[in-house]
């Protein structure tokens, strides 16, 4: 399998070269970018601007990518990834700095950067509204507390490999679906982000750059897997880190920025009490709903050894809350400046989205403006290139392996893998080019996460025995119901069940799965085990869903006993009820087709 691998990336890299060089070229010769509003300003629009191209800028910014694809080469040529296990979690080789580097730097993309800026100049939210940097250090210490250990001891690839061991292959996909609109929408925010953002400091093509983002760095998910993304975060973070607290400096002394104190209302903010509901739904909403992403499991999971998981889950929150920092103090320093002294803003209302990059363009010198650029594309990179592989790890390992082609070989796993990072990454590009609400897809979808697949992690993981598929299918589609009856503007969805305004409705939505994933659990399972009821095993749960041989009546005189009943003779003793083997094999076949390959 060598020499097919090897060809694979030889061509790949030919192709992706090409390509990068015809994006460079689309990028130079691209018409002036004309820079969007927000439509939901309640000022009137300005006028759109033409930002001049910047010859020079473009050039950096190639230069960039092609250091990160030579990083990636590199790793990709150091470790091969021809298993699954190699593809997805490098051969669990990470220790724990490798592993609180990689998970920062996949964690932090430019939608953090700049929702982060965002909220702290935004008048009415500031600093009491922008909950996701400590959230997430938060949502970091409480995975890695509950969640690392259980999962790496059990040396799961994937995180949806708990549910494989206790619902119905289709059950599994069904839970797939919000977790790849997630990263889908996650990977469509990154790129839309950079490509708004280059629009603003380089002015190129929108186009261009969300392009030349997404080829550079599928590429790199698509060459090396967890190897190249792990060794190119490392690059990505560094230079990330540097790049934008280089900017903090210049940003302060500017001439424009006034005195921070006489602001303090605006980037400080405040929770107006009947608001208090919201903001704790919110809070719980990315401390918990942060936990069940491929992303960080992914990170975990690749960790040699358990205590290792666990310190980089703990560490890695702390790394996300200082890489908040500089875009935090950046946009507290915008709030004290008279934005009409530039023509082409006038004013933040209602372009507060585009701060940062307003922030980098007007307030930096023009060097430093382009380090600016490169912390944040480096952020981008680092995001889409290991939401690719989660993804398509995901769909092969649970997916497509044990509801598809159950017999299918180690080899085809790794291909599968790499076609769905492919797939993916054009499904994120168009999105990020032709929607105009990706963030509020984004939202939605870590709603969906939060109340559908969280229960489910946090119940298959402590109380596996009480779990089936009956119970996790009830609390998938009465969690979806929950989650919408509060109304989604996005779908032009109405309100249907009557919320009141302060109610923490998400929270709510998953404490009520809980229960009811619990007692339909229970209840099928008392029923279907204890009373001996098959009927009621319409999943196959419990027995297998195969041809049944026509017992012999003279060797099990007692046939008709139920498969809990303690009661029978020992002479004739009656089968316990047998678990539906497809899911339950899936991490168990990849391992034992690696091995066998070996």
């Amino acid at each position: 399998m060598g020499p097919c691998v090897n060809s694979i990336h030889f061509y790949s890299m030919k192709a992706s070269s090409i390509i990068l060089f015809a994006l460079f070229v689309l990028g130079v010769v691209a018409e002036p970018t004309v820079v969007p509003t927000m439509e939901t300003s309640m000022e009137p629009t300005p006028e759109p601007y033409v930002q001049k191209f910047d010859i020079f800028g473009v050039i950096a910014l190639v230069a960039f990518y092609l250091m990160v694809i030579g990083v990636g080469i590199w790793a990709s040529k150091k470790q091969k990834a021809d298993t699954a296990v190699e593809l997805a979690l490098a051969g669990r080789n990470f220790s724990g700095l490798m592993g609180i580097i990689t998970m920062v730097a996949t964690w932090v993309c430019g939608g953090y950067l700049y929702g982060t800026t965002q909220g702290i100049v935004t008048e009415g939210t500031g600093l009491a509204w922008t909950q996701a940097p400590w959230c997430y250090g938060v949502c970091f210490f409480i995975g890695g507390l509950l969640f690392c250990k259980k999962m790496r001891e059990k040396e799961y690839i994937t995180m949806f490999d708990p549910f494989g061991e206790k619902f119905k292959s289709w059950m599994v996909a069904l839970l797939y679906i919000p977790a790849c609109l997630g990263d889908i929408f996650w990977i469509a925010m990154a790129l839309s982000t950079l490509g708004y953002c280059l629009s603003v400091l380089l002015g190129v093509s929108t186009v261009a750059a969300i392009l030349l983002s997404a080829v550079c760095s599928c590429f790199l998910a698509f060459v090396g897997g967890m190897y190249s993304v792990a060794y190119t975060d490392v690059l990505q973070l560094v230079i990330m880190l540097i790049c934008l607290f280089i900017c903090i400096p210049f940003v302060a002394t500017s001439p424009y920025v006034g005195d921070i104190s006489k602001t303090k209302d605006i980037w400080l903010g405040s929770v107006a009490p009947g608001d208090w509901g919201s903001w704790i739904d919110y809070a719980l909403l990315m401390c918990l709903g942060g936990i069940p992403w491929q992303v960080y499991f992914q990170r975990v999971l690749s960790s040699k050894t358990v205590k290792d998981s666990q310190v980089m889950s703990m560490w890695s929150g702390i790394g996300a809350m200082i890489c908040a920092v500089p875009p935090a103090l950046m946009g507290i320093y915008a709030t004290t400046v008279d934005w009409s002294q530039f023509p082409e803003v006038q004013t933040l209302s209602g372009k507060e989205s585009f701060a940062l990059s307003y922030i980098i363009k007007y307030l930096t010198p023009t060097a430093v403006t382009y380090l600016g650029l490169g912390g944040i594309a480096a952020a981008t990179l680092s995001t889409a290139d290991g939401a690719y592989l989660a993804s398509a790890t995901v769909f092969t390992i649970n997916v497509y392996k044990p509801l598809i082609r159950p017999k299918c070989s180690e080899k085809e796993v790794t291909v599968v893998a790499r076609i769905m990072m492919i797939v993916i990454c054009i499904c994120g590009t168009i999105l990020a080019i032709v929607s105009d609400s990706v963030y509020n897809l984004w939202v939605l979808t870590s709603d969906l996460i939060y109340v559908m697949l969280f229960p489910q992690l946090l119940l298959t993981v402590y109380w596996p025995n009480c779990m089936n598929t009956y119970g996790s299918l009830v609390g998938y589609i009465v969690g979806a119901i929950l989650r919408f009856g509060g109304g989604e503007s996005t779908f032009g969805i109405p309100q249907f069940i009557p919320y009141p305004a302060w109610f923490p409705f998400r929270t709510v939505a998953v404490i009520i799965g809980i229960i009811l994933m619990l007692c339909v659990s229970l209840l099928f399972r008392h029923m279907i085990v204890t009373k001996g009821k098959k009927g009621w095993d319409f999943f196959g749960d419990y027995y297998k869903q195969l041809p049944v041989k026509t017992p012999d009546v003279s060797a099990t005189p007692d046939s008709s006993a139920t498969p809990a009943d303690s009661s029978a003779a020992p002479a004739a003793p009656v089968p316990a009820p047998v678990p539906a083997p497809a899911p339950t094999t899936t991490t168990q076949a990849v391992k034992t087709d690696a091995a066998a390959q070996k």
